[in-house]
């Protein structure tokens, strides 16, 4: 349907109504839930939101390391930024979190699972983060077994603002970016780009040559409210990353990866903005380009492409019913130096509806189910409910939720020529979470904590001798997430969280590589006049490397510090050290990671 759609005509695409309220400046607003706006108190499902004020407090480089600072997020990078980096959500892999921006599915289909690498996306000028923990494949099909991140470079704006920063330090850093954006009743607008290099480090433990990355990236959107019921939007981004890394046997070796994202949509109300209508248009290519060393290099071309329509209808006060479908093609090419080559393709088409209902002030139910049905291996059905239950009188809530999620099999795992399987199945998943928030007098003190349970069926795995694709093994997943928020006064607070997480493969009743039993975030942030700081620790228990051995990765313990003195409204200065005390640690058996360094910078307000 899709295959004369060439990549280069999408325009700058769109910030979707389905990844968060554009016109909405209130950044509590959560979407990606129910994919309508709702306010936290009505959500039902554990999720977590950063706004942009956090993203810049904490002062992380890539969203990687801001996501890690969350409940539930374990990440393994091998040997700094530009190396592999993977997301695990509740214990399930890296493949079965499903990666947005702007609402645009931007994992790439070419590889080995589909799975979304972290390694080159830089948290600056990010407006929002949304994770929603659990089952979500109820509201958006295949991959959303252990949630979905969604992540939203730009919102509308009224009005002209813009910043600039330079920064550097440690391992040859150069980093800096521009922002603008603006708008008034009819027009809206954001653009931003920002570059970073380095010269890095050894990525693997066995040699002494450094492995630095250069990464670029560039995101905007444009809208237009066409008449007073009828708005258009476009928006998307292009990201170019060169980096160096560890081959076969050490040897020096090097790729590049492109990603180009971008969406179109238009929407309508009706009836006194009691019906919004919107359709869409977007796509996401992934290309990359390794040289392994020895003169083995590999190229990899991923697209999506993906077409759609929702509908929302308020009903009654508080009810709202949410219709949709869409179409989304799937196309994967590969070749080698060794002259092998391969097309790959397959197209899923979809219809979704979920249901918001409210029992007066306090008590929200939501339903919703999806209908996906894959060209290879047939029909599949999701479903999801959650609950909020608000208790005013002693600030309490209880949210709880149970749903059921899929992934499909990837293009390589059906088609390639030596491990391929068409007949694979897509897994499956059910779970449930359960848990309660309390706010405490005066809002000074703010806790969640949330059981959940997942049991997924029909993994995929690829094991020797033939190492051909296969269902077989179930894995269950259960655990604990624990967070606070302190306001011990108008200019100091502390933040934690701690997650308890089992995650066994049942046949053997072991824990999977790379799933930490325990993750603990600690900080404290401060002001004083011009000057604030935050302080972090980070604590990851032991883990298995991989699921074939027993080798572990120690546990391991990490300190950083930010802080910033305005100079004046416009101008102010900040630096950052990362791994204050050394700790000499590893995420991937064999890779490094940075020890003690700094890094220093100006922003620039206008």
């Amino acid at each position: 349907m899709f295959k004369k759609i060439p990549m280069i005509i999408l325009p700058m695409a769109i910030i979707t109504s389905t990844a968060y309220s554009e016109k909405n400046s209130d950044g509590d607003i959560v979407v990606v839930a129910s994919r309508i706006e709702q306010s936290p108190d009505k959500v039902g499902s554990s999720f977590t939101i950063i706004d942009r004020k956090t993203i810049e407090k904490r002062g992380d480089v890539t969203i990687a390391d801001v996501l890690a600072r969350t409940p539930s997020i374990s990440f393994s990078r091998s040997g700094g930024i530009g190396g592999l980096t993977n997301i695990r959500l509740r214990g399930a892999s890296q493949a079965q979190t499903l990666v947005l921006i702007d609402g645009i599915r931007v994992s790439d289909v070419s590889g080995d699972n589909n799975s979304f690498d972290f390694s080159t996306i830089l948290a600056q000028e990010i407006e929002k983060i949304e994770i929603i923990r659990g089952n979500q494949s109820a509201l958006y099909g295949s991959d959303a077994i252990g949630g979905v991140i969604n992540i939203i470079t730009h919102k509308r704006t009224m009005g002209q603002s813009g910043n600039a920063f330079i920064d550097g330090g440690a391992f040859g850093t150069i980093h800096g970016g521009a922002s603008a954006k603006g708008g008034n009743d009819k027009v809206y607008y954001g653009i931003s780009a920002n570059h970073f290099k380095n010269d890095g480090y050894s990525r693997k433990d066995t040699d002494l040559e450094k492995d630095g990355a250069n990464i670029s990236h560039i995101r905007g959107n444009v809208g237009i409210d066409i008449t007073d019921n009828l708005n258009a939007e476009f928006s998307g981004g292009y990201e170019l990353a060169d980096f160096e890394f560890d081959g076969f046997s050490g040897s020096d070796s090097d790729g590049d990866k492109e990603l180009i994202f971008g969406r179109t949509r238009l929407t309508h109300q009706a009836f006194d903005d009691a019906l919004k209508n919107s359709v869409f248009f977007d796509a996401s290519q992934t290309d990359r380009h390794d040289n392994y060393g020895f003169g083995f290099l590999g190229d990899f071309k991923g697209i999506q492409k993906r077409i759609g329509y929702q509908g929302d209808l308020k009903l009654l006060t508080r009810d709202n019913l949410t219709l949709g479908a869409d179409f989304l093609q799937e196309t994967a090419e590969t070749s080698n130096s060794f002259g092998s080559a391969s097309d790959y393709d397959n197209d899923n088409f979809a219809y979704f509806t979920n249901y918001v209902k409210g029992i007066g002030d306090n008590i929200t139910l939501t339903a919703g189910g999806r209908l996906d049905k894959h060209d290879k291996f047939g029909t599949q059905g999701t479903y999801r409910t959650s609950l909020a239950f608000n208790i005013p009188q002693s600030h309490t809530k209880i949210h709880t939720s149970y749903g059921t999620g899929f992934k499909a099999p990837s293009l390589y795992q059906l088609y390639d020529g030596f491990v391929g399987n068409p007949q694979l199945k897509p897994e499956k998943s059910k779970g449930f979470d359960i848990g309660i928030a309390q706010e405490y007098p005066r809002n000074y003190v703010t806790t969640d904590v949330t059981f959940f349970k997942n049991n997924i069926e029909n993994l995929i795995n690829g094991y020797a001798p033939s190492y051909v694709y296969f269902n077989t093994n179930r894995v269950e997943t259960y655990g604990i997430e624990s967070e606070i928020n302190i306001k011990a006064m108008d200019n100091l607070g502390f933040f934690g969280n701690h997650t308890y997480t089992i995650a066994e493969d049942v046949s053997v009743n072991r824990q999977l590589a790379r799933r930490p039993k325990h993750l603990f975030n600690l900080g404290a942030d401060f002001t004083v006049d011009k000057f604030s700081g935050i302080l972090m620790g980070r604590y990851v228990s032991h883990q298995f490397d991989n699921d074939t051995s027993n080798q572990k990765n120690d546990a391991f313990m990490t300190a950083d510090a930010r802080a910033t003195y305005a100079i004046n409204k416009k101008v102010s200065i900040y630096g950052r050290i990362d791994n204050i005390f050394d700790a000499d640690y590893q995420e991937v058996l064999s890779y490094n990671t940075p020890g003690l360094s700094a890094y220093g910078g100006l922003r620039f307000n206008f």
